[in-house]
């Protein structure tokens, strides 16, 4: 049996973000023009410092506001 990954704080952002706006990993990651199960990654922490652009991206298709963007890069290490 495979123990689950504990994801980051960002990556627990992003989840929820995602989540209340009822889209799919897939969909997301085609908008925000990703590889196929990156998003996936993210969430679960196993891609622990993503590129600020990427971030930008993803949070661009979650039609994310200014107050999510700002606390997801910062959780990420980012200054806005």
């Amino acid at each position: 049996m495979r123990a689950r990954t504990v994801g980051t704080p960002g990556g627990a952002k992003l989840r929820a973000l995602r989540e209340s706006a009822r889209r799919p990993q897939l969909w997301v990651e085609a908008e925000a023009g990703l590889g196929t199960g990156y998003l996936q990654r993210l969430e679960s922490g196993r891609v622990a410092q993503p590129e600020r652009a990427t971030l930008e991206r993803i949070l661009t298709a979650l039609e994310a506001r200014y107050s999510e963007r700002r606390e997801v890069l910062e959780l990420f290490g980012y200054t806005v």
